[in-house]
C-alpha cells in the first residue's frame, strides 16, 4: 500500500517504526517527529482501512451534479 491510498491519521508500518499519516507526504512517529515518507514507498497499514460506501449510499446524484456544471 502507497501513503497516498492512506486517509490522514491513519497509523501505518514503516522501515519497521510504527508513524500516523499527517499530511500528503508526511507523517509523525509514534515515538516523537515528523518524517517525509517518500511516494514509491510500500506501508504495512496498522488499522483497518475505512470501507468506501456503495456507490448507491453516495450523498450527491451524479446527473444532476453534471447537469450543474453544463448549466454553469
Amino acid at each position: 500500500m502507497r501513503l497516498q491510498d492512506l486517509p490522514v491519521g491513519t497509523r501505518f508500518e514503516y522501515q519497521c517504526k510504527a508513524f500516523v499519516k499527517t499530511g500528503p507526504i508526511t507523517a509523525a512517529s509514534e515515538t516523537g517527529g515528523q518524517q517525509m515518507i517518500p511516494r514509491h514507498a510500500v506501508l504495512k497499514p496498522l488499522d483497518p482501512l475505512p470501507e468506501k460506501p456503495p456507490a448507491s449510499q453516495r450523498m450527491l446524484d451524479e446527473t444532476r451534479v453534471r447537469d450543474a456544471f453544463d448549466e454553469f
